[in-house]
């Protein structure tokens, strides 16, 4: 089976945004070994993002930026729960 690309993408912005907010947690309680793998994810991931936000299509574009808009809600909760 196929992943398709409107899922890869809003899959991989759901991820790069889910990390910046852990990574936001973490730097606002001063957690650095979890603010430097974070930021390492979100470097890795971002990697992968640029070619397919910049060169999409519409549809894409929607995508990453619904999968972002998630992935910043469960990050939030997830660093919360994880740390706190």
């Amino acid at each position: 089976m196929t992943i398709p690309d409107w899922l890869k993408t809003s899959l991989t912005g759901f991820l790069q945004v889910s990390f910046v907010a852990f990574n936001s947690y973490t730097i606002a309680h001063f957690q650095p070994v979890a603010a430097f793998v974070s930021s390492f994810a979100i470097s890795f991931v971002w990697t992968h993002n640029v070619r397919r936000a910049a060169f999409g299509g519409e549809g894409e574009r929607l995508a990453y930026c619904f999968g972002a808009a998630a992935g910043c809600v469960v990050g939030m909760y997830s660093a919360a729960w994880i740390l706190g």
